[in-house]
């Protein structure tokens, strides 16, 4: 019972927003560097001065460019094996969830912008969500109490080695 699903943020609409905010921070400040720097004309109803213009710009560029970056090389990996589930969200957090911490587990369909305001690691009213695309997922309920939502593009694969995993322990 092994399982392996590896995802990442490829929806088109991500990459044409992230495209535009990039686009309108880097034309924003090139355009107040090149109109304070270059022309000598003070840009903004309070200016700053030339090197924390030069800093502030930089600072936001790098920012967004990161975040651009971040995004890209995310990834959302869940495995599961004879003992466990491990999920990882790449570049931030690794957790193991043994079959014994499980009580249920249940292949579902949700809504990631209403349930958890969007999709990463997201907590919402129905406890916490690992989601990187889409609105499948397997729901698994801790017996300490807690929800958690494995968002996954094959999610009935996903709960049926779940459920294998849970029956042999």
């Amino acid at each position: 019972m092994n399982y392996r699903e590896v995802q990442q943020f490829n929806q088109p609409w991500l990459w044409v927003m992230m495209g535009l905010v990039n686009l309108v921070v880097i034309v924003v400040f090139g355009y107040g560097v090149v109109r304070q720097l270059t022309l000598g004309e003070l840009w903004g109803t309070s200016p700053m001065s030339d090197t924390g213009l030069l800093v502030v710009g930089a600072i936001m560029i790098l920012g967004t460019l990161a975040i651009t970056w971040m995004l890209f090389r995310m990834k959302l990996i869940v495995e599961v094996n004879n003992r466990e589930v491990f999920i990882k969200m790449r570049p931030f957090l690794k957790r193991l969830i043994a079959f014994s911490e499980i009580d249920e587990c249940q292949s579902q369909q949700y809504e990631p912008l209403r349930e958890y305001v969007g999709w990463g690691i997201r907590w919402g009213r129905n406890g916490m969500a690992y989601n990187i695309r889409g609105d499948h997922g397997v729901r698994l309920k801790l017996k300490n109490g807690k929800n958690l939502l494995i968002g996954s593009q094959r999610s009935e694969e996903l709960a049926a080695a779940i459920r294998e995993g849970l029956e042999s322990t």
